[in-house]
């Protein structure tokens, strides 16, 4: 959308090109009746108990094609005085004609001859009141080809907002809602006086809707007076080289007078500097007082701090000076509030200087206390869980405890003992030799403290007692060592007993014969390779006898 200005073509005197003479504007006293003037007429039935200047809203006509044989528009009379009347006048090339305005402010022309090329219409609206009458500003529009689209059709062009104006100022400046404005539309505002005199105009709109302009001749805006601003949009259609325009309703604004400044009773006082109580981790409000001991009479004081995530909350002091602050979450370490107070007094306000506090580390409730380490039970050979117990005694209120397992390759699980102090970790099957370390840790609040860490070595399990040895010479075996605790099964010579062995543990059993090599069995497919080989190590000995005999025979 186009937000800078054509051609400064569409100035006061493009407005006030036709014959029309502006009449101006009229002021509505309270003792004006609540009559019509004129029956066919429109007329404002609405209070005017209060005194107000009014001025008649610029009208705007829909566009005329060439062929067209009625000329139609509108004009804003919502805030027309009580009892006021209006009629349109249209000068066109049949010369003019009057009609009255429809109660909600439309009009039509009825043209004797259709609407020629190149013709231009003007339309003016006149209001009649019991106290006199007055003119609006005129509207403008040129025949345009058939078929040519009005590119301002269904937008209402928006007033423009005036910004206060005091008694004395040579210049003005405002906005207006450009937004939604048919593309290559540009915006021009212009100023009419209390008499009906355009007086000033800015063409300046800038791309936000701003604008800013100068009274003409050294003129300058006067206290109690009204003045209008009324936004004008112009846009060309594509092809044709005249504008379509639309004006706005009015703005009225009227200038402040200039009054002299009042002794401001907070002139020479400091206002004070809030001062906060400690923080501690946790906290959920936020203390402070401000002294009011030298506070000047019927001042009144806010607080407003700001939170560590950048929002603010404005708090009052209560007599005292004190204030508290409920706080969106709990304090956390390290975080800083600040606050300043703002004192009021007569109308006039004034700040002080900025007070601060950040949370300072609370006293920690484990400082004094030692966690005990865990007592582990032992771990053997293919355990699947390491369990123990940890002490509480004389733990501070609000205590609570995890204990940290660390594998053997270094991982880490933790577990929340149950009420009596017992906790249990499941591991995979242990294994000779292994080490786990294990420590508990204990927090309070937003403080920690950890045990000594403690280890435990993964053990055999207690050892049975072996066989006998069996007689050498015979094939009689020894007697089985006891299974259950995993003792060493032997034999003397004979075979090797594998019964009733857990499928999940294998024994350790060693084969001797005549201290020869000892061979350890890891699998029952070694026992068997073992036992037979102890067969016919027996078979050879056997043999070996039976040779001797034989020689010495």
């Amino acid at each position: 959308m186009t937000r800078s200005h054509h051609s400064n073509s569409f100035k006061f005197s493009t407005l006030l090109a036709s014959s029309v003479v502006l009449s101006g504007l009229l002021l509505v006293g309270p003792s004006l009746p609540v009559t019509t003037t004129h029956a066919a007429q429109s007329t404002v039935t609405r209070d005017a108990s209060t005194q107000a200047a009014y001025a008649i809203n610029p009208p705007n006509l829909e566009m005329i094609a060439e062929g067209d044989t009625v000329v139609a528009g509108s004009v804003d009379i919502s805030n027309a005085p009580a009892g006021t009347a209006f009629t349109a006048t249209l000068n066109g090339p049949e010369g003019q004609q009057t009609v009255n305005v429809d109660a909600d402010g439309t009009f039509r022309f009825q043209l004797t001859n259709p609407a020629g090329a190149n013709a231009a219409y003007s339309a003016t609206i006149t209001a009649t009141t019991p106290t006199g009458t007055l003119t609006s500003l005129p509207a403008t529009a040129a025949v345009r080809a058939a078929g040519t689209v009005d590119p301002l059709l269904g937008y209402t062009v928006p007033a423009p907002t005036i910004s206060s104006l005091q008694d004395g100022d040579t210049s003005f400046s405002g906005n207006v809602n450009i937004a939604g404005a048919p593309a290559g539309t540009s915006f021009i505002v212009f100023v009419v006086d209390s008499s009906g005199t355009p007086i000033a105009q800015a063409n300046n709109v800038d791309g936000s809707g701003n604008f800013s302009g100068t009274l003409t001749n050294g003129a300058s805006f006067k206290a109690g007076e009204t003045y209008h601003f009324t936004a004008v949009v112009q846009r060309q259609a594509d092809g044709d080289p005249n504008p379509f325009y639309k004006y706005s309703s009015y703005t009225s604004v009227v200038p402040q007078s200039v009054t002299p400044p009042e002794e401001n009773p907070l002139a020479d006082y400091t206002v004070p500097t809030p001062v906060f109580s400690p923080l501690k981790v946790g906290d959920t409000t936020l203390n402070g007082t401000i002294d009011l001991s030298q506070a000047p009479a019927n001042t009144t004081f806010t607080v407003t701090v700001t939170l560590p995530d950048g929002t603010t909350t404005t708090v009052t002091p209560d007599a005292t000076g004190h204030f508290t602050v409920a706080l969106n979450q709990p304090v956390q370490a390290g975080q800083t509030f600040t606050g300043i107070t703002t004192a009021t007094n007569d109308g006039f306000t004034k700040t002080g200087q900025q007070g601060s506090i950040t949370e300072t580390e609370a006293e920690n409730p484990l400082a004094n206390y030692t966690v005990a380490p865990p007592t582990v039970n032992d771990v053997f050979v293919s355990d699947t869980t390491v369990t123990g117990r940890i002490d509480t005694t004389g733990a501070p209120a609000n205590t609570t405890f995890v204990v940290t397992l660390t594998l053997p390759d270094g991982t880490k699980k933790t577990v929340v003992p149950d009420a009596n102090g017992n906790f249990s970790f499941p591991i995979d099957a242990a294994q000779l030799g292994q080490n786990y370390q294990l420590m508990v840790t204990a927090t309070n609040g937003a403080f920690t403290k950890d045990s000594s860490s403690v280890s435990v070595t993964v053990k055999a399990r207690d050892n049975g007692n072996g066989g006998n040895t069996g007689n050498n010479g015979n094939n009689n075996g020894g007697n089985t060592g006891n299974i259950n605790h995993n003792g060493n099964n032997t034999t003397g010579g004979g075979r090797v007993p594998t019964t009733n062995q857990p499928s999940a543990q294998k024994p350790h059993i060693t084969l001797t014969h005549e201290n020869q090599t000892v061979f350890p069995a890891t699998s029952d497919q070694q026992q068997s390779w073992l036992t037979a080989l102890g067969i016919a190590l027996m078979s050879l000995a056997g043999l070996l006898g039976i040779h001797r005999r034989k020689q010495s025979n």
